[in-house]
């Protein structure tokens, strides 16, 4: 069974993690209900400060561990994001709203 950590950062600490899981060899996800969909990148240019009012989530993802499983929703795509024994290979992670609006 996985665990689930929550733990709150701003923005700016937000890039330094995702810049070192990059380091370590894992890629970036992009999940936005906006016609970007579902994008994987090693650079961290794709992280964006909060700017509309829906949720753009972020995960890790190690590809040696396994594909990024998506579905598709209302005809958008999403990560697949539930457990199971041979589930997603991506880590969700993300930045304080509230924070970022307060720095940026």
């Amino acid at each position: 069974m996985g665990k689930q950590i929550n733990y709150w950062m701003n923005f700016d600490n937000f890039l330094l993690l995702a810049q070192k899981a990059l380091t370590l060899g894992c890629t970036i996800v992009r999940e936005s209900p906006d016609s970007d969909g579902v994008r994987e990148s090693k650079d961290i240019a794709l992280i964006k400060p909060y700017e509309k009012e829906y949720r753009i989530s972020y995960y890790f993802h190690l590809p040696e561990a396994g594909s990024i499983k998506t579905r598709i929703v209302g005809g958008k795509t999403y990560v697949d994001s539930g457990y199971s024994a041979s589930s997603n290979a991506v880590i969700e992670v993300g930045y304080s709203k509230m924070q970022s609006k307060m720095l940026h």
